[in-house]
């Protein structure tokens, strides 16, 4: 069964991220933190599969009219991408933003995807935009 719950930071924890995923992100209790401030400065929540966390996301608000979208999926998220697509198209059409947008590693091609599948369009590719110099693809909806 898939369940969609309000983020807790120990969820972070317990997902087992894509290794395209995984080499981005601090380990620990500074994971713990960016949790904290994810819940903090935005809508943020946990999938839950069987109970268990196998992804998070949210949207946090850059201006009134603008968010920025962000995804951890784990490797063990497949049986329940098509209800999380549905799930993130219907949060990001019940908000009032005119602008989302979300960045993607240029080289994860399944995160790709996943951005054109909920009605993102390519805008630019990022050079060294990755906390390890990698690049990154830009994409907006504009509603």
């Amino acid at each position: 069964m898939i369940e969609i719950v309000q983020l807790q930071p120990l969820h972070l924890l317990e997902i087992q991220m894509q290794a395209a995923q995984a080499g981005e992100l601090q380990s620990g209790a500074d994971l713990l933190a960016h949790g904290v401030r994810l819940c903090q400065r935005g809508m943020a929540f946990t999938v839950l599969r069987e109970g268990r966390p196998v992804a998070a996301g949210g949207l946090v608000e850059v201006q009134s009219h603008y968010a920025t979208a962000w995804a951890l999926v784990g490797s063990d998220a497949g049986p329940a991408m098509t209800a999380m697509t549905r799930a993130v198209r219907r949060v990001i059409a019940a908000r009032a933003y005119e602008r989302v947008d979300l960045t993607v590693r240029a080289d994860f091609e399944a995160g790709q995807r996943w951005a054109w599948l909920l009605g993102f369009e390519k805008v630019a590719t990022l050079r060294k935009w990755g906390p390890d110099r990698s690049d990154y693809t830009l994409y907006e909806k504009v509603i």
